[in-house]
């Protein structure tokens, strides 16, 4: 008798990972938009805090708000501890709101803050190209357990 998991498993990685996918192909395009028409802009921090992180560190969190054309934006950010203690001291006072960003003003909802810019366009395309290959896996499987000969 089939498991439940190996009988249903494969048809959920068919949904899944196109979806992965399309995440990867969208970030990797709005990185690109950044690169290719970055506005500087200075930003500002709210409501920051600092949470931890698996490997027992700690990493700032907080919302940045910029403003396009007398509109506001905003976004989540994080930084690593390095980094976040220029903005805010280990018992929660802050220290600085201000942020350097960069933004597109074709797409203004997409931005990124200097200290901490996107991964280069690259690792999208690495990424896109993994979840090519697990979903032509996940479609072979499929295919070849369709054609074996039923018991």
């Amino acid at each position: 008798m089939k498991s439940p998991v190996r009988k249903y498993l494969p048809w959920l990685l068919v949904l899944v990972i196109p979806l992965w996918m399309g995440a990867a192909i969208m970030e990797t395009l709005d990185t690109r938009l950044l690169e290719r028409e970055g506005v500087p802009v200075v930003g500002r921090m709210e409501s920051p805090h600092w949470s931890a992180t698996k490997n027992k560190g700690r990493r700032l969190r907080f919302d940045a708000v910029w403003t396009h054309e007398g509109r506001e934006y905003r976004g989540e950010f994080s930084l690593p501890s390095e980094k976040g203690f220029q903005f805010m001291d280990k018992d929660g006072n802050i220290r600085e709101t201000r942020l350097d960003m960069h933004y597109a003003p074709s797409k203004p909802s997409v931005a990124s803050i200097d200290l901490q810019p996107p991964d280069p366009w690259w690792v999208g395309v690495i990424i896109g190209c993994v979840g090519l290959c697990l979903l032509c896996g996940v479609v072979w499987f499929l295919i070849r357990e369709w054609r074996r000969p039923k018991k």
